[in-house]
């Protein structure tokens, strides 16, 4: 091979090896600009990303702030007294009744618990009357839901401001916008801003969220299938008919929660009603930056989140007492409680309903006036069905964890206790925390207990009384039903809560080695001794006999009875929490007199 062709070979590949250089830097080149690329975008990217889930988290934050705010709203309703999406015990200055204390606030996921409840009762006790007095109610609760829902759809769209228990005022909206800004954006440098504006809060419901209510106990009774439960609670937005009436519980759980907004509905279209308690809350962020090349750059990104409320469920540990009081000993022909509210006897004879005016009867200066006719009680009620609204009454007071079982055995359970059927007794029913009826008999060392302020009072003014054949006595019976009207706005000084009553503390518990009280001597118009039980004569008649003749039927007002009466005070501070709230009061007393025949007044 000549010189001349090596040469040539040489050159070659020395120019072979120069372009493969010049591609491999092109390459590499090429390589690192698009790894800058890249690493602009992916930096880009996660600054988005990032921006994004922080807005997420704020708008979180804001539906969950809202939902908050909606759980420590209250309402003061005409027929239930103060309402909310949670319960509250009886304490709190916007709250406080005419003695100062607190009233309850009852959720209206409990108002229509508790009347589901009642309507089972009633039907497995056979109770017309206590039915009657549920559907009532149950129209009530129709008319609240649609108050309360106005209330709070005013609130969202920024219209009307909510209160709490110490009648604060609680911005929703600005609670909201306020949480979102806590956590405000804090990527790109914190050139991020929420558009002004464009937080918007809407409220509607989820079907599957959450309640805390629970299903009627014994699960034999409920009437509630498995996809209208979950885990023993009613589940929320879902119809759970009982007979010809619908019954929705609004979302409601032990703590606020977040819900999925993409199954938000702003209504209820495909339920007969529904209390709209799911707050979503949508908000837009403007981000603000420079791009990999340093241009100035702004995009905007909607969020939206939505959050159910919380509900404290009241645990009622002494939602008040419903006695039965024979002062002057057992009447034979009453032996049961079912008794009291159909038996022939008690649904024959009538009452004539009062109510004590500017005070609890007998303080000074109150008067027993005349009740106007009620709607589902009417102006002259027979004894079983007063017995009847007294039961509802307290049933209602219960609330929603009384077990059904509990009630079918108090209805079928004897009224005396294990003693003398001439023993002056009280027998007590007592909810107890299980949801089951404690039953208890006392003596009756004291015998009264006042009339709450603007309260129910049934009276058997008119004859024949009730008469019992095995004694040879006829019989005054008085039904006070001391939580009759619910609420500051009719429910009186006490707001239809229970009352203090001293029998409950001191008179003696029965128990098998009790003795009789012994008979008092009689006394005489002028010097009428004091009852130690009772209002016959050899307890006492004479000073009730002045008490039928001036104080309850005729125009005087004065109280006559020969027993000092111990009144409820008034709290020290106002919104005092409510004494009777956490020691059983008297809810409701039916009580049976013997008629003392000596008297003008008496048959």
């Amino acid at each position: 091979m000549s010189k001349r062709t090596i040469t040539a070979i040489f050159n070659q590949r020395r120019a072979t090896r120069r372009e493969r250089g010049n591609t491999l830097v092109l390459v590499l080149a090429l390589l690192l600009g698009l790894v800058l690329v890249i690493l602009f975008f992916g930096l880009g990217y996660t600054r988005m990303l990032g921006s994004h889930q922080e807005q997420k988290t704020a708008i979180e934050a804001a539906a969950l702030a809202a939902a908050k705010a909606l759980s420590r709203a209250v309402v003061d309703d005409p027929n239930f007294g103060f309402i909310g999406i949670s319960d509250a015990a009886p304490k709190g200055k916007g709250t406080a009744a005419g003695d100062k204390y607190g009233l309850t606030v009852r959720s209206l996921n409990s108002i229509l618990a508790t009347i589901r409840l009642d309507m089972i009762i009633a039907d497995q006790i056979n109770a017309p009357q206590i039915k009657q007095f549920a559907r009532r109610d149950y129209d009530l609760a129709m008319d609240a839901v649609d108050r309360f829902n106005n209330v709070l759809k005013d609130a969202a769209d920024q219209a009307g401001m909510l209160k709490d228990i110490d009648g604060n005022l609680i911005d929703l909206y600005a609670e909201a916008v306020n949480a979102y800004q806590d956590n405000q954006i804090r990527m790109q440098g914190g050139q991020s801003t929420l558009v002004q504006g464009s937080m918007k809060l809407s409220l509607g419901c989820v079907e599957g969220a959450p309640t805390n209510i629970p299903c009627p106990l014994p699960a034999e009774f409920a009437n509630v299938s498995s996809s209208q439960q979950r885990n023993g609670f009613y589940a929320a937005y879902t119809n759970i008919p009982y007979g010809d009436l619908d019954f929705v519980f609004s979302a409601a759980a032990d703590s606020i929660g977040l819900v999925d907004h993409k199954k938000f509905k702003s209504n209820a279209t495909d339920l007969p009603y529904a209390l709209l308690t799911v707050v979503k809350a949508e908000a837009d962020q403007r981000f603000d930056g420079k791009n990999q090349y340093g241009k100035l750059t702004s995009h905007t990104v909607h969020a939206a989140a939505c959050a159910h409320p919380s509900c404290t469920r009241d645990p009622k540990p002494a939602p008040g007492a419903l006695a039965v009081s024979f002062p002057d000993g057992m009447l034979p022909e009453l032996t049961k409680f079912s008794q009291l509210l159909s038996d022939p006897g008690m649904s024959t004879v009538t009452m004539t309903l009062h109510t004590p005016a500017i005070d609890d009867y007998p303080a000074p200066n109150s008067r027993l006036l005349p009740m106007p006719p009620q709607a589902v009680l009417g102006s002259a009620p027979s004894i079983a069905l007063a017995c009847n609204r007294a039961y509802y009454d307290w049933l209602r007071a219960c609330g929603p964890q009384v077990s059904v079982q509990a009630a079918i055995d108090m209805a079928k359970g004897g009224l005396s206790p294990t003693a003398s059927r001439t023993m002056g007794f009280m027998t007590v029913y007592r909810l107890s925390q299980d949801g089951g009826i404690e039953q208890k008999s006392y003596l009756m060392e004291n015998v009264y207990v006042p009339n709450s302020h603007q309260q129910l009072v049934g009276i058997t003014t008119t004859k024949p009384d009730l008469q019992s054949p095995s004694t040879g006595y006829t019989y005054n019976v008085i039904v006070s039903d001391q939580v009759y009207n619910l609420g500051k706005q009719k429910g009186g000084k006490h707001g239809g809560e229970p009352i203090t009553d001293q029998r409950l503390t001191t008179n003696t518990l029965i128990t098998a080695q009790t003795q009789e009280l012994p008979p008092i001597p009689p006394g005489n118009l002028i010097n009428p001794p004091k009852p130690q039980y009772g209002w016959e004569g050899k307890a006492g008649g004479w000073g009730y006999g002045i008490w039928k003749m001036l104080g309850a039927p005729g125009p005087f007002g004065r109280h006559n009875k020969p027993e000092a009466l111990s009144f409820m005070p008034s709290a020290a501070n106002l919104g005092d929490l409510r004494p009777t709230y956490q020691s059983n009061g008297i809810a409701a007393d039916i009580s049976f007199h013997k008629i003392v025949k000596a008297l003008p007044d008496d048959n």
